[in-house]
């Protein structure tokens, strides 16, 4: 009988370590398919260890943000993807030891205890992204989406399973993507952006203004908006409204003058420059008392402070 060789001496013995170990623990080779679970892995994945053979339930969160399979590499503390078959929970912290001359990897779902080098600090970073006001979105280079907080989910109405692996461009109209290609442009010059761009939700155009920071993990960039649909509608109303006025206020047949309270005056329009037999600039340098005879200047504070009384209970 042949000697066994060097992988199939130590890659037995590892395999009884993971079976006898009661955290779920997995190995796969290092294109992330799995080769032999324990117990604890299946049932967190919801499976029986035999079914999970060949298969690739457990991917590290930046590989997700590739196209191309990353070489993996000895890290702990990395959030990783798991398939548990729950929309509650998906990512996991995971450590993993790479043994390149095995072609193989062990991989520890750690317990919170076990989260060290800064791991409270991610789980802190996740719960604030999970609960923000603002939409965020968590995207590779090309646009595809890795993941979304609650917020954003609101703003499409939707459910998670319907918007992960989707690409930013399902948002956006095919004549605005000249948005997204300054987005992906401030990526690769590795710098922040700021700005408004319109986005389609269920046959809806809105306006967001976003917020870009590029690389904030390796591969995955964020951006986080705010909609402001509303704002900028109600802009456009008060800029019609303003251009209404200005119109009838210029094309009136009566004398119009606005004037603040100490009686200067702030506007005149064709009509009352007329009126007075002044122009513009000279209107603009009297007080509104220049044009009142002295006769009538004591009726004309009494109409003044009528008017005053007015504007403070109105």
């Amino acid at each position: 009988m042949a000697e066994p060789s060097l992988k199939e001496s130590l890659f037995q013995p590892l395999l009884d370590l993971i079976r006898q170990n009661t955290r779920p623990m997995c190995v796969t080779d290092l294109h992330y398919n799995i080769l032999s679970t324990n117990k604890s892995f299946a049932n967190l994945l919801q499976s029986e260890e035999g079914a999970l053979l060949n298969t690739r339930p457990i991917l590290p969160l930046k590989l997700l943000a590739h196209s191309e399979n990353n070489a993996p590499q000895e890290e702990q503390g990395v959030e990783w993807f798991i398939d548990t078959r729950s929309s509650s929970n998906n990512s996991f912290m995971v450590k993993s030891q790479c043994y390149q001359s095995l072609s193989l990897q062990i991989l520890t779902i750690l317990e919170d205890e076990e989260l060290v080098n800064g791991i409270t600090d991610q789980k802190l970073l996740k719960n604030i992204f999970q609960h923000a006001t603002e939409s965020i979105v968590l995207f590779s280079l090309e646009g595809k989406i890795i993941d979304v907080n609650q917020s954003f989910l609101r703003f499409v109405n939707k459910v998670r399973e319907d918007i992960i692996y989707l690409n930013l461009r399902n948002f956006v109209n095919k004549g605005e993507q000249e948005h997204l290609l300054k987005i992906k442009e401030s990526i690769l010059e590795n710098e922040p952006l700021i700005g408004e761009m319109p986005v389609v939700v269920k046959d809806t155009t809105k306006t967001i203004q976003y917020s870009l920071t590029p690389s904030i993990y390796d591969g995955i960039h964020m951006v986080v908006f705010k909609d402001v649909t509303e704002n900028r509608q109600m802009e456009i109303k008060l800029k019609r409204s303003e251009e209404l006025f200005k119109e009838l206020f210029e094309e009136a047949i009566d004398g119009i003058v606005l004037w603040k309270n100490d009686g200067t005056v702030i506007r005149a329009n064709r009509s009352a420059l007329k009126i007075f037999e002044s122009t513009e600039k000279e209107m603009l340098s009297k007080n509104i008392k220049d044009f009142v005879y002295p006769s009538s200047i004591q009726k004309f504070h009494l109409v003044m402070d009528e008017l005053k009384k007015q504007w403070c209970c109105s």
